[in-house]
This record gives C-alpha cells, sequence and structure tokens, in this order.
C-alpha cells in the first residue's frame, strides 16, 4: 500500500488514490451549479467558488448559499489564488 505525506501540507494521499486532508478549512469547493454551492456549504469548506462557464446563470448561483467569489469561467482560478 502506498502511503504519501507532504511535510506541514495537512493532506495525505493513500495507496487507494483518496485525498485526505487535516481540516475542511483547507478544502475549496468550485461547482457550476447551486447543488455545487449547497455541498460546498454543508461541508463547511473555506471558499465556495461558483463559475459561470456551466449549467446555471448568475441569478441561479447568486442566490443562497452565495458563493465567496463568482467567476466567469475556471480559467480565472489561478488568479484568485494568485499571492
Amino acid at each position: 500500500m502506498m502511503s504519501y505525506t507532504t511535510t506541514g501540507s495537512g493532506f495525505d494521499i493513500q495507496g487507494d488514490g483518496a485525498l485526505r486532508v487535516a481540516s475542511v478549512q483547507q478544502v475549496a469547493n468550485v461547482g457550476d451549479t447551486v447543488l455545487d454551492l449547497q455541498a460546498g456549504q454543508n461541508a463547511g469548506v473555506r471558499s465556495n467558488i461558483g463559475v459561470l462557464s456551466g449549467a446555471h446563470s448568475r441569478e441561479q448561483l447568486e442566490r443562497e448559499p452565495a458563493p465567496h467569489h463568482l467567476l466567469l469561467s475556471v480559467a480565472e482560478l489561478p488568479a484568485l489564488w494568485a499571492p
């Protein structure tokens, strides 16, 4: 069984390929549907990000649960996370 841990990162990849994080506060959820954003909110993720390049409109994604960020496309993600 493979086991990989990155020191100080708070995540661990097991032999089954599953990524395990030490805290949900290290997770960003990115989705293009209201259900995706609801799942992120229910999980308590640090950042809930909606993208408009998918299934739902701006008006639909801005409703409850309101995302922390609303992007035109996933191509904007690197700029969002840049230092």
